[in-house]
């Protein structure tokens, strides 16, 4: 729960200082927040099958 949090709060203020940010940097963090969700649901959905 954590870490989906701490994704949220990366996208939110990456689309707060979008603007001013490097674009590259506004890329990463994006792809970073993606990719922290995209696991957690891999791992929810595992836990799913399994129990």
């Amino acid at each position: 729960e954590s870490i989906v949090q701490y994704a949220a709060v990366c996208r939110t203020q990456n689309n707060e200082l979008n603007a001013a940010a490097d674009d590259s940097m506004s890329r990463f963090c994006e792809d970073v927040a993606t990719r922290i969700e995209a696991k957690i649901r891999q791992q929810k959905d595992l836990l799913e099958q399994t129990g």
